[in-house]
């Protein structure tokens, strides 16, 4: 049975915490205006936006749809293909993707961006804040 993009996000949004947990975070999920609140060991709080694609296109890159998300400081982009993460400020993504548009922007990233390696250290560069 093939997944709905709604439970592919939701599952994305567990996993991240999950994985954001195990990295030494506090992690609660909430259903607002962004998907996660991480608190970091240093006590700051950091809104989290979760983004998920299911696998990397013909084209050799996932496709991510993007919204409003200037109410969150970080995008966790998701693929569950590969079960990996990209932790990304606002400041990190095309100018595209950040626009306050009412429809949605698609964000494609190279399949090659996620890699274990840049997972660690994206959670190892936000646990230093």
């Amino acid at each position: 049975m093939k997944s709905s993009p709604t439970r592919i996000g939701r599952a994305g949004e567990f996993i991240v915490a999950g994985k954001m947990t195990l990295a030494g975070f506090d992690v609660f999920h909430v259903s607002d205006r962004y998907d996660l609140l991480v608190c970091t060991p240093s006590e700051r709080m950091i809104r989290v936006e979760v983004k998920s694609s299911s696998s990397c296109e013909t084209s050799r890159k996932y496709k991510f749809y993007i919204g409003n998300i200037s109410h969150c400081d970080i995008v966790a982009l998701f693929t569950c293909d590969r079960m990996a993460v990209r932790l990304l400020t606002i400041s990190d993504l095309p100018k595209r993707a950040t626009l306050r548009v009412p429809e949605r922007a698609t964000l494609r990233v190279p399949c090659e961006f996620f890699s274990n390696d840049a997972e660690t250290s994206d959670m190892e560069r936000l646990l230093q804040t």
